[in-house]
């Protein structure tokens, strides 16, 4: 696969922001990469779960892109011990509709000038950490394309050896399928990942 190059473009956007009832609300609108485009998003809660979302339609080859996310998050008291959940899903017509565009999308301009997160164009994502102990934490994390059915999943726990010093031990495995048929083919995004472990120590001074 060749080198893409991507030429300069336009960008003037103005933005607006304002609060309504407890809720932000913000949008942008003008010319982004020599084409119109707009977007809106809100954030804000409801009882003790935060919600956020945003918007963005463009113009993208004389078709009209869709690009979206919607996330709730929250931290609750569990068994005495902090317990923190988010869950999110993103569509971006940017991205791959099918494991056979994958390759297209990381060649494409968006992904040089790097506009995409994900290659795959629906894919969603959930957090979860509990504190274990007062020293100990554990935490799960998985990224999963609906696109591809493939899954990024990493997990840890961390020790808080002294007010200076944090351990951390935990590993990235990648499901799904990671058998490439030939050099032009990604399978699927993740399932090509392979399983890492990983051992930290973070100083603070």
């Amino acid at each position: 696969m060749g080198a893409t190059v991507v030429d300069e473009t336009l960008t003037l956007l103005g933005r607006g922001r304002g609060v309504w009832q407890g809720w932000e609300l913000s949008g942008w609108l003008g010319v982004l990469h020599d084409q119109p485009a707009a977007a809106v998003g809100a954030a804000g809660g409801l009882g003790q779960v935060a919600i956020r979302a945003e918007l963005s339609i463009r113009d993208e080859n004389d078709d009209l892109a869709v690009r979206g996310a919607i996330g709730v998050d929250s931290r609750l008291d569990l068994f005495d011990r902090d317990f923190y959940f988010s869950i999110e899903y993103q569509h971006d017509d940017l991205g791959a509709s099918d494991a056979a565009g994958l390759l297209r999308a990381a060649s494409s301009d968006a992904f040089v000038r790097g506009e995409l997160q994900t290659l795959s164009q629906d894919v969603a994502a959930t957090q979860v950490s509990y504190q274990l102990h007062p020293l100990w934490g554990t935490d799960l994390l998985v990224l999963w394309s609906l696109t591809d059915q493939s899954a990024l999943v990493s997990s840890g726990a961390s020790y808080s050896a002294s007010n200076e010093v944090t351990l951390r031990a935990g590993l990235f495995v990648g499901l799904g399928d990671g058998a490439a048929t030939s050099p032009n083919v990604i399978p699927s995004e993740y399932g090509i990942t392979p399983t890492l472990v990983y051992l930290s120590a973070s100083l603070f001074f």
